[in-house]
């Protein structure tokens, strides 16, 4: 105190006393320095702990994301938009003040903070997020980084770090372990496929099961769903018994790069598809959402649970939604494990539900219904409007309008017969995954063969050798494929019958057993080289017609070694070639393009920019993001959104019609809930509208009773199911179905097509007839 103070005490006379004092004084002073360290100390390790994302979570029923890879941010930002969807529809007074009025989430992720577990560092990820709600619209305000969106260091193959982000409480677990399988295989080609998600899947198994003792509670696994990405298919995931106790499907193993192949190769026969399913599976507009049948209102009265007990083709044009469009129904125990075959949607056999499923069907309570719109709980329009009527007039008015019996859905003007001509189509790239399994390119092939003419040809460019594409073809196991030799048919030719004198290409090539008006030919070169590719170009037999670029190549340049800028610049050049070679031809070559960057489609300067044919570029990393967040969203459906994606016959598909074809003459005003009566008789109960283009705007998911006036310029967008026996086709009956599994049965599939006549009933015309028997161009 006398120091302290500066003053003087005079109690202390004795030397001693003094150095007691004195003593006593530095000795306080030692503790409470020590003390004030140690308790620095703690807080600065604490605050370093959870900069670097190492403290424990304390959560319940959060989502879990395991790993990281391109798309993670993507995801998460798909996730931020359902979470985003789900606040707004609580914002409103009446919902703030009464609680048993605001609106239940569809999933469990719609209400759920996200958490994410990876080796990287937590502050650069925080920030890249963070860029990543910026640029997407997001402010933070509903989901917010370090809030909302919690990142924690770690491994994910780790059990100790699995229980300090409590992924045994988590209802949504999401596992994105594919780079660290690819890097792992890169390091040691001799390790087993999927290593590390494996890994990663054994170790959740033990945290989630030891924790409640081998038994998971009801209340938990009534909402547990677990969606893995996979780099290769792995054919004993169900060895992992991940099952619930009343046997419902747990596990989600995904695949997502056969859905990308399956995606670029049907763009070929569907200009503007991509852009489609890009729309379904994006939750910021209107997206493929579900309730369970028992959770929604619908019908005359906006019932709860009107569905149930009730045809599927007596609720599609009477559910009385105004914002959502009603597109299948679920059947629930498809979502039952199954140890033999996980594959379990089959949505072709009587009494299926699905997309566009069985007519007759009778819906369930615990039935998912599936629909279009903008937020899970639809708005209800119990106003009758007539569209029924509106779409009898419409009828009338055409067959007026034209001459012969048989009402407007069986008039020859709207059932097209035209001779289809050759197609030549450019392959540009390679897939390391193909050479190892060439079932994967095959299935496409085929897919591909069925929409096209005979005489045409489908040429492979890539660093393979014609000897080596020959060894891999004719060597596979399935034994589908035998040696030809092209010949170009008359449409190829000069009008003298006489080939130009430009430069020939080898013709020697390959055939499908089934389909054999269909070549494929072998071009070694780099897509990328101008003079390599310029050969293909300067041959007077064959002009392309569309072209499927991809970032990789068969030799030097892989999905795992090239990163992502290199394989889009590689698509960048390739289209500028494209551009030039193909600059004097009649036709611009419609472009598919395979990108992994998001600013890169408005880089691109594709062949039929400005001569009124844009390209489908398909975003490799959006759409995995987008079918990720749909699975770990809405996993109980994913059966029938991976059949709507599928180009397997009678799937349901994603078309583009003309208004004529359904009666629609040009200038005429319809409500768009007509439109959805003339596309239901059309198609028999199996197709709905979902949306319209005019040019190249596109309007998805109106209300039913907005008001287009039709012309040249529309065409109607459709999700449509074709009959077996074709007969809701707008052409000729199928010929019987060919497919990867009926060809390697006994090497041959049916008849030989014959040149000229298509195998797909599903394919569209080009052309449309007017009511005086004219053609005219679409």
């Amino acid at each position: 105190m006398v120091i302290l103070t500066g003053d003087y005490n005079s109690d202390l006379t004795h030397h001693d006393q003094r150095v007691v004092y004195m003593a006593m004084i530095l000795a306080g002073i030692t503790v409470v320095s020590v003390n004030v360290g140690l308790v620095t100390d703690s807080v600065n390790h604490y605050m370093k702990e959870i900069t670097a994302g190492s403290t424990s979570v304390v959560e319940s029923g959060h989502t879990l994301i395991l790993g990281w890879n391109e798309s993670t941010i993507r995801v998460i930002c798909q996730l931020a938009f359902l979470r985003r969807v789900f606040q707004v529809q609580n914002e409103v007074w009446h919902r703030r003040l009464f609680f048993w009025r605001r609106v239940l989430p569809s999933s469990p992720v719609s209400a759920a903070c996200i958490v994410i577990l990876n080796e990287n560092n937590k502050k650069r990820l925080e920030e890249d997020v963070a860029t990543a709600f910026y640029e997407r619209g997001l402010r933070g305000k509903r989901t917010k980084v370090g809030k909302d969106v919690v990142f924690r260091k770690g491994d994910p193959t780790r059990a100790l770090d699995l229980v300090r982000v409590a992924a045994h409480k988590a209802t949504s677990i999401l596992i994105c372990m594919n780079e660290q399988d690819s890097e792992e295989f890169r390091r040691f080609p001799s390790t087993a496929d999927n290593s590390a998600s494996i890994r990663c899947l054994l170790a959740l198994r033990q945290v989630i099961f030891s924790a409640y003792g081998g038994q998971m509670p009801k209340a938990h696994e009534a909402n547990l769903r677990i969606v893995v990405q996979f780099n290769h298919q792995c054919d004993f995931v169900n060895a992992m018994s991940y099952v619930s106790t009343t046997g419902r499907r747990v596990l989600y193993p995904r695949l997502m790069q056969k859905n990308i192949n399956a995606l670029l190769f049907h763009c070929s026969a569907r200009p503007g598809l991509s852009r489609i399913i890009m729309c379904l599976l994006d939750f910021q507009g209107e997206a493929i959402r579900t309730r369970r049948v028992d959770a929604v209102r619908a019908g005359p009265k906006g019932e709860l649970g009107w569905f149930a007990g009730k045809k599927v083709k007596d609720v599609l044009l009477e559910y009385h939604w105004s914002d959502a469009i009603l597109i299948g129904f679920d059947d629930s125990k498809l979502n039952v494990f199954d140890s033999e075959d996980d594959d379990d949607g089959n949505y072709n056999e009587p009494g299926s539900a699905g997309i566009m499923g069985d007519p007759d069907r009778i819906i369930q309570p615990d039935d998912a219904a599936i629909f279009i719109s903008k937020t899970s709980t639809p708005s209800l329009d119990l106003v009758e409007r007539g569209y029924a009527k509106e779409a009898a007039e419409i009828e009338a008015k055409f067959t007026q309008s034209v001459s012969g019996p048989g009402g407007l859905m069986m008039h020859k003007d709207l059932t097209i017969n035209i001779a289809d001509e050759p197609s030549h189509i450019l392959l540009l790239g390679w897939r390391e995954g193909w050479s190892n399994d060439l079932d994967l390119v095959t299935a496409r092939l085929i897919d591909i063969g069925r929409n096209l003419a005979g005489g045409s040809t489908l040429t492979m460019v890539n660093m393979m050798t014609h000897e080596a594409m020959d060894e891999l073809l004719l060597n596979d196991e399935s034994n589908l494929f035998e040696r030809t030799n092209w010949v170009p048919t008359s449409s190829d030719t000069s009008p003298q019958g006489q080939k130009s004198p430009k430069r020939a290409v080898n013709n020697n090539g390959w055939s499908l057993k089934g389909l054999p008006g269909v070549t494929l030919l072998s071009f070694t070169a780099d897509p990328t080289k101008f003079r390599e590719l310029r050969p293909l170009f300067e041959t007077a037999d064959r002009e392309y017609a569309t072209a499927i670029i991809l970032g990789t190549v068969a030799a030097g340049l892989t999905e795992v070694d090239a990163p992502a800028v290199t394989q889009d610049s590689r698509v960048l050049s390739t289209l500028l070639i494209l551009r030039e070679l193909s600059s004097q031809s009649e036709q611009p070559i419609h472009c598919i393009a395979e990108t992994r960057q998001h600013q890169t489609p408005s880089l691109a300067l594709s062949p039929g920019m400005g001569r009124g044919l844009q390209p489908d570029f398909i975003d490799t990393q959006e759409i995995i993001a987008r079918s990720l967040a749909m699975n770990v969203s809405y996993p109980q459906i994913q059966d029938a959104l991976t059949e709507l994606i599928d180009t397997n016959s009678f799937t349901p598909e994603i078309d583009f019609i003309n208004p004529r074809h359904i009666g629609l003459r040009r200038n005429t005003r319809a409500t768009f809930g007509a439109v959805q009566v003339l596309i239901y008789k059309r198609f028999k109960a199996r197709g709905v509208a979902i949306g319209y283009q005019q040019g190249n705007k596109l309007f998805f998911a109106p209300t039913q009773h907005h008001v287009v006036r039709w012309s040249k310029q529309h065409r109607i967008v459709i999700i449509c199911r074709i009959l077996e026996d074709g007969s809701n086709a707008f052409h000729r009956p199928p010929s019987p179905d060919i497919s990867l599994k009926s060809i390697s049965e006994d090497g041959r599939s049916g008849e030989p097509t014959p040149p000229g006549q298509r195998t797909d009933v599903r394919a569209q015309s080009l052309e449309e007839t007017d009511v005086n028997g004219q053609s005219s161009s679409i």
